[in-house]
């Protein structure tokens, strides 16, 4: 008896539950993906942080901070002159002993950022560094409070927070409420669930609607809302920054709204 085969509606049928399925599952195999990320995340940060603690343990409760203490031409990377701040991203300079043995750590990058899949991906992260002068610092995906790196004076209202009086790095005996004041704070949303909103900075309008991976003084990390954190230090009706970055009182604030309820 001659076999049957499959006439153009059966296939057409096959073929458009193929493509049911392909819609239901994609997403949430996506989903997934991006939850399996952001715990790797949180391992990286929470490596971080105890790196940070470790540091501070050797110099008398400090901060990192290796900068001049003037805004502009603080440090230099790769030869070229940076400002203060920066080092809030470059602090693995003088910590890469508490992260481990290499000159670049996975610990020190979001799993899922650009930088952490060109330098890890084949396995030979030399290869990348080789790709930059020889004095020069990749920088982490996780920034460290501005907050951490000057005087508690330098966020009151209308302080100028520029003043290098004000550019040293904060003890721990002059943080308050270690369990609500942020430590570091992955500005970029590299493991948003939805593929538009990956690689969205906190600092656009469209990130003060996504949340966030940040690891307090404490040790402790949570997924915040922009919401859920202190607004931004402002001047003049002006706000400097984000959350945690920059937020009033410096070292003696907390990062927690009081009012917010989840």
């Amino acid at each position: 008896m001659p076999r049957r085969a499959f006439s153009l509606v059966e296939l057409l049928v096959v073929i458009g539950v193929i493509a049911i399925l392909m819609a239901i599952l994609l997403p949430a195999l996506g989903r997934a993906r991006a939850t399996a990320l952001r715990a790797n995340c949180l391992s990286h940060m929470d490596s971080s942080s105890k790196a940070i603690t470790m540091y501070g343990l050797d110099y008398d409760g400090s901060i990192p901070q290796f900068g001049a203490s003037t805004y502009e031409a603080s440090f230099t990377n790769g030869g070229n002159p940076r400002r203060y701040y920066d080092q809030s991203i470059y602090w693995p300079r003088v910590v890469k002993t508490y992260l481990g043995e290499r000159e670049l750590e996975p610990s020190q990058l979001c799993p899922a950022s650009s930088t952490f899949r060109m330098a890890f991906r084949n396995g030979d992260y030399l290869a990348y560094l080789d790709l930059f002068p020889e004095d020069y610092d990749i920088s982490s995906s996780y920034r460290l409070s501005h907050a951490l790196l000057s005087s508690p004076e330098a966020w009151r209202p209308n302080a100028d927070g520029k003043q290098s009086v004000f550019l040293r790095a904060v003890r721990a005996h002059e943080i308050l409420f270690t369990a609500e004041k942020g430590l570091l704070v992955e500005t970029v949303n590299f493991h948003a669930p939805d593929t538009e909103d990956r690689q969205v900075s906190i600092f656009t309008a469209r990130g003060r609607e996504l949340d966030f991976t940040g690891v307090f003084v404490d040790g402790h990390a949570e997924i915040a809302q922009y919401e859920e954190l202190t607004p931004p230090l402002t001047t003049n009706g002006v706000p400097h920054t984000a959350p945690i970055v920059s937020t009033p009182d410096g070292a003696r604030g907390s990062d927690k709204r009081p009012d917010y309820m989840p």
